[in-house]
């Protein structure tokens, strides 16, 4: 997950990252305030049952429409770009579609 912070600060990122509960590192949290990146950890659910939180929500109800995509399922890519480009199309796809359903 480190790597992924240099990243982000790399491309201007200063803000705050959120995750589960498995990013409550020292070391990420260290490396996060070094590079002006907060680290906020948050459960996904209470007692068993799962709570939606914001951001986060949006960003697992994505990822859960991208994986009926079959080409993504496994990634045979040959560079980052190509995979990027295929998660655009399959985005893309998915908003038009729902935005057809709006107008009719």
């Amino acid at each position: 997950m480190v790597p992924v912070l240099h990243q982000l600060a790399g491309r201007g990122f200063k803000r705050t990252a959120l995750g589960d509960l498995s990013y409550r590192g020292q070391r990420l949290s260290k490396a996060g305030k070094a590079l002006g990146i907060i680290i906020q950890p948050s459960a996904g659910g209470h007692g068993g049952t799962f709570v939606p939180e914001g951001i986060r929500w949006v960003v697992a109800r994505s990822l859960g429409w991208i994986n009926r995509y079959r080409r993504l399922n496994i990634i045979f890519e040959r560079t980052e770009a190509h995979l990027a480009a295929f998660i655009e199309i399959a985005f893309i796809s998915i908003l038009s579609r729902r935005l057809v359903r709006l107008v009719n």
